[in-house]
């Protein structure tokens, strides 16, 4: 017979041995997968908590079902891979617009750039984007830390203000550069435009992998903090201009423009789904 997520589960709570038709379903599928890994994390605890995590499974089991039934096509594939395999693509996704403009477009000045603060700024943006995508694409069967939500919050959206505040790094003259001056407020703007476009694709994808739905403000301000961070890469390896003003203006704030939007995304997509409610009860009566 097919073997099916039940079955995977009923064993693990008989803790029987899986069979080889099991074991084939469970290579396959990311729920059985994910209650695997907790079952492991069960055996070696000290098993006084056996039986109320074993309830725990039988509930993350139906909430997984219920949510999986309610997604179709590519949103419900990328949710569908092992967590891994997320944490790969959040990564992958955060860092390629800083990959391509270090290959493709760099500053201009790259060369003058003192190479310390370059690299320590490089591994401190490679290690955040690191530690906030696991953050944020924990695994079902394990609550998320609060305490890594928030330092992983407080490190998205102080770093950049942190690497601005220390700026400028050395003094570069570039006239021959940039014959036309424009006010500080339009350069900022600028900058600001081009590290939040860059850094949404990484923001709509983590939303896309992530399998509790966005729940919470904790989520969503971590989000845009980890949006703001690949931003401001991206814009260290674009942006000459080392003024602090210009640095505070255009380049921290990318973090919390983006917060803005998704915080006017949600307002809008709650507004519309209360007016399709009204709407639907109106048509009923």
């Amino acid at each position: 017979m097919n073997w099916t997520c039940d079955e995977t589960r009923r064993h693990l709570l008989r803790q029987d041995e899986l069979s080889e038709a099991a074991l084939e379903h469970v290579a396959q599928c990311a729920v059985c997968q994910e209650m695997m890994e907790l079952s492991t994390a069960i055996e070696l605890d000290s098993g006084s908590n056996a039986n109320a995590v074993a309830i725990d499974v039988t509930s993350l089991f139906g909430k997984t079902q219920l949510q999986l039934s309610r997604e179709r096509g590519l949103l419900a594939w990328l949710r569908s891979r092992k967590t891994p395999l997320r944490i790969v693509l959040g990564v992958s996704v955060a860092l390629a617009p800083a990959v391509a403009q270090l290959a493709f477009a760099r500053r201009i000045d790259l060369g003058d750039y003192p190479l310390p603060r370059l690299l320590l700024a490089a591994a401190l943006y490679l290690v955040l984007v690191d530690f906030a995508t696991k953050t944020l694409l924990w695994p079902l069967y394990r609550p998320r830390s609060s305490w890594a939500l928030w330092l992983a919050i407080i490190a998205s959206f102080s770093l950049p203000i942190v690497v601005a505040a220390l700026a400028p790094a050395y003094a570069q003259q570039l006239k021959s550069h940039a014959p036309i001056q424009r006010s500080v407020l339009y350069q900022a703007w600028v900058c600001l435009r081009y590290g939040t476009l860059l850094s949404l694709p990484a923001v709509l994808l983590l939303f896309a992998l992530d399998r509790q739905f966005a729940q919470g403000r904790r989520f969503l301000m971590l989000a845009a903090g980890l949006g703001g961070v690949a931003g401001n890469f991206v814009l260290l390896l674009h942006c000459p201009n080392e003024q602090p003003t210009h640095q505070l203006l255009g380049h921290a704030t990318v973090g919390l423009l983006l917060f803005v939007c998704i915080g006017i995304g949600i307002v809008i997509a709650r507004v519309r789904a209360r007016k399709a409610s009204a709407t639907r009860r109106t048509a009923n009566e």
